[in-house]
């Protein structure tokens, strides 16, 4: 018989605590953004600028994707003309774009930037036509996301925010739970929750690995801030599409149940090469019995009682690590079947259930 629990405001604002918290600190790890959704940008490009709040005369670093290979890109702060918040003034840096239409880099604020929100400016100053691109090289440009131009002031009280709220949830008396690994840091105190996803309904009797090509899927969850790697990712996969060793797709919009079934028939899903941690897409991927391609932190192992079998691969290494599923097959099809065991094991629920029970003062 399950007992109900009252839930009063103690309980009510410590809930509240840990998800300013979680927001917090996520926002202070992972504080760049995507420019997906800013206009004036050719199409198909995308950048990134972190910190999202950055003091006056600070160092703003930048990625940038999409941009015709071996391209000179100037950078300008407002566009560097009227109607930005900035005088018009030189570049404030440059960049090559190597191969894969990819750069990245630091940029130093001058002085004449004054608080306030600021975006910088991608163009290309040179570089050769692509034969097969509608798009003169010279007319490639990108609108970064807006950063926050603050005093340090400013920056450090939100910092003490963070701490505060974080002091809060250790001391209000009640437990803390997180749900992916790489949060037990920011909570050391707080017990792991594994995610939970209907396992049974990713199961997948697809053959995997068996066409010339792997069918290969990436689905970022969050462009903003793009903390999957998309901005790595896209590039290196068209590029690999391109040169007919995948087949690359990148669904946008598709409804949930299109979805799932896109990625019980796919062979490989390309999660994340950044945060170093696994969420609800790889256990998905999993749960499907495909191949998951992500990036583990070995802290993050540590703190696992056991540690999915991911496809490792970082930004630098992403092209090379998906050229060579072809001829890895059977590795990997032994290493899917053991992420699937390992979702059904830690992902169906039971694990999360047990730890909740005593909270909720069932079982």
């Amino acid at each position: 018989m399950r007992r109900r629990i009252p839930v009063g405001r103690r309980a009510v604002a410590a809930v509240c605590a840990l998800i300013v918290v979680s927001v917090l600190v996520l926002d202070a790890a992972h504080p760049s953004a995507s420019a997906t959704e800013t206009n004036d940008s050719t199409t198909g490009t995308a950048s990134t600028v972190s910190p999202s709040t950055v003091a006056v005369g600070g160092t703003l670093t930048y990625t940038l994707s999409g941009f015709p290979p071996g391209a000179t890109v100037q950078i300008s702060v407002d566009d560097g003309a009227p109607g930005g918040q900035v005088p018009v003034q030189e570049s404030v840096g440059s960049a090559t774009v190597n191969k894969d239409g990819v750069t990245s880099g630091a940029v130093e604020l001058p002085g004449y930037v004054v608080k306030g929100s600021h975006w910088l400016r991608f163009d290309v100053s040179a570089g050769p036509d692509i034969p097969t691109s509608e798009v003169r090289t010279l007319d490639y440009t990108n609108k970064s996301p807006y950063f926050t131009v603050g005093d340090e002031k400013w920056r450090s009280s939100l910092i003490r925010s963070t701490e505060l709220n974080r002091s809060f949830a250790a001391s209000c008396g009640w437990p803390v739970f997180h749900s992916t690994p790489d949060m037990g840091f920011d909570l050391p105190f707080s017990t792991w929750l594994p995610v939970v996803v209907d396992v049974e309904a990713w199961a997948s009797d697809a053959p995997l690995l068996e066409r010339e090509k792997p069918l290969v899927v990436h689905v970022p969850s969050q462009r903003k801030p793009p903390i999957k790697g998309t901005q790595f990712i896209d590039p290196v996969l068209r590029r690999l599409h391109d040169e007919g060793a995948i087949e690359y797709v990148a669904p946008s919009g598709l409804p949930h149940a299109q979805l799932r079934e896109l990625v019980r028939s796919c062979d490989v899903v390309v999660d994340q090469v950044m945060f170093g941690s696994y969420g609800v897409a790889a256990v998905e991927a999993m749960a499907a019995g495909r191949v998951c391609v992500g990036r583990m932190n070995e802290a993050v192992r540590d703190r696992l009682p056991e540690s999915p079998h991911l496809l490792e691969a970082t930004p630098d290494d992403l092209y090379e690590v998906v050229a060579s599923i072809r001829d890895r097959r059977d590795e990997l099809r032994t290493r899917a079947a053991e992420n699937r065991a390992f979702a059904e094991k830690w992902h169906d629920g039971r694990v999360s259930a047990e730890r909740l029970a005593p909270f909720l003062g069932v079982g």
